[in-house]
């Protein structure tokens, strides 16, 4: 499966997002961490997570398939002068067991396009000696809802796909006897600013891969979407985050319960 951040100019916008640095730091400063502990982050892009997680524990071992996302990475260590972020350049799935330890948190921040979840999962399991941490979403994002009404608009009897959401990943670690714990994330919140309205319609055209004959379907559509606020263009994130967690180990102490 091709990763979109492969893709070297996505990864640097993903990176320049001052409100996605923010977010990753406001998550760390919630976590109970401590100068002892081992910490895995499956997907970790250009450091959200790990960088200000390494600055509070001993280790951080990070999976990051795009080679993009992992240059960002190493800059940014070179920059704040990180050294005890240990990189496996891989997709979560193809990572060898025997080049896992045991960690005291596994956390897989917004990443779990995984073709089989249930094992990816299970494989974390095996890897905590604490709890794991997933975020991902609820109900229909901000992204897949615009893509439905563009769709719509522009006459595209394509069905739209999205993501499988949260409630199944719950159900399906439910049936394989983990019972996790749910918490909505309710200050998440990732809008966008734009100086002008034509920046923000070229970077939907460009986020939806639009052709240049869409252009007044985009634009009356952003009318409705964007708010206007002293000159500036507003795009407000409607999608629910979510965390969901469990301790590790679950299964195995029903077996031998």
């Amino acid at each position: 499966m091709r990763n979109q951040y492969d893709n070297i100019e996505k990864a640097a916008a993903y990176d320049r997002s001052v409100r996605i640095w923010e977010d990753g730091k406001e998550r760390v400063a919630g976590m109970a961490l401590s100068s002892e502990m081992k910490v895995l982050d499956i997907g970790c892009g250009p450091g959200i997570l790990a960088l200000p997680m390494a600055k509070r524990v001993q280790e951080v071992t990070v999976v990051e398939p795009s080679a993009a996302m992992r240059d960002l990475l190493r800059k940014h260590m070179k920059e704040e002068g990180v050294n005890n972020i240990r990189i496996l350049p891989s997709l979560w799935e193809e990572v060898p067991e025997e080049e896992l330890e045991e960690y005291d948190l596994v956390i897989a921040s917004y990443s779990l396009n995984m073709p089989d979840f249930l094992e990816a999962a299970l494989k974390m399991d095996r890897h905590s000696r604490g709890e794991v941490w997933l975020y991902w979403f609820a109900g229909e994002t901000s992204w897949e809802r615009d893509k439905r009404i563009l769709s719509a608009r522009l006459g595209d009897p394509t069905p739209v796909s999205g993501h499988r959401k949260i409630d199944v990943f719950y159900n399906i670690l439910y049936n394989a006897g983990i019972y996790c714990d749910i918490n909505m994330l309710h200050g998440t919140s990732f809008d966008r600013e734009y100086e002008t309205f034509e920046e923000a319609v070229e970077d939907h055209r460009k986020r939806h891969g639009l052709a240049e004959d869409a252009l007044p379907v985009l634009t009356a559509y952003l009318m409705e979407r964007l708010e206007s606020r002293d000159g500036t263009w507003y795009y407000r994130d409607l999608t629910h985050y979510v965390r969901m967690s469990w301790r590790a180990g679950q299964r195995l102490q029903e077996r031998n319960g």
